[in-house]
């Protein structure tokens, strides 16, 4: 069985105003929040066990009626420390990790859910066509990705050229209860404040330079991450104009 953890501690200052009274992962876009949003394609895809890490106004997440494991530092940390919280989850069975501001079809979860690396993740090879809608320089907004033999080669790197991008990562993980642990154990060996600064693509990237396997299930579109407020305004008109497809 799969279960899945929604990282939904931050704040999100990018969207301004939109998170004075909510987290990030509770702005709604054509009327729901991306947290319930996440919760319906789950339940979609057959993931029936779901928990939140949360922080900013954690209490806010109690309308969900979840787990939920807090990062009491939330405003000091990046999404590995969340992780941690949620060590106890992570330890049981294999979980699909999703960043609380994206939205997804079912249809890649149940790609992802097919995978059984110990870790793996979703990328996006049609990022392209997205990132030129969101921002006039795309690029800067974009991380290196290579891949070899469908495993990761190279993340999270400012690219300086469009060929260092294979794909786009999504901000999907799948870890294996074998997976979290030998990342727990790296995480324990490493100190608190080191913890802190690690982004999840400094981790995968450290994962790799270790000589683990992270395993790649790409993907083509049907997928969104929100940051701005011009994101939101870009996704309703997408939905309006029956861009984003029929799952949505």
């Amino acid at each position: 069985m799969t279960r899945a953890l929604i990282l939904a501690a931050g704040r999100g200052s990018r969207l301004g105003s939109l998170t004075d009274e909510c987290p990030k992962g509770l702005v709604k876009l054509k009327g729901k929040s991306l947290v319930s949003r996440a919760l319906e394609t789950m339940t979609a895809a057959g993931i029936e066990e779901v928990a939140i890490a949360t922080g900013y106004k954690s209490e806010m997440f109690g309308e969900f009626n979840k787990q939920t494991y807090l990062n009491a530092n939330w405003d000091k940390t990046n999404m590995v420390s969340s992780l941690l919280a949620a060590d106890t989850w992570l330890a049981e069975e294999r979980t699909i990790v999703s960043y609380s501001d994206i939205f997804y079809a079912p249809d890649i979860l149940c790609s992802l859910m097919s995978h059984e690396g110990d870790v793996v993740i979703t990328a996006d090879r049609s990022w392209e066509l997205l990132w030129r809608k969101r921002n006039d320089d795309f690029l800067a907004d974009a991380e290196s990705f290579r891949t070899e033999n469908g495993k990761l080669k190279d993340i999270g790197r400012q690219p300086v050229e469009l060929r260092e991008i294979e794909a786009q990562y999504m901000g999907l993980v799948s870890i294996s209860a074998r997976g979290w642990k030998g990342i727990r154990n790296y995480l324990l060996s490493i100190s608190d404040d080191c913890v802190a600064k690690l982004s999840m693509t400094d981790l995968l990237m450290e994962w790799v330079r270790q000589g683990n396997a992270v395993d790649v299930c790409f993907i083509d579109g049907q997928w969104g991450e929100v940051d701005t407020p011009s994101d939101l305004n870009l996704y309703e008109k997408m939905v309006n104009s029956g861009e984003i497809g029929d799952w949505f």
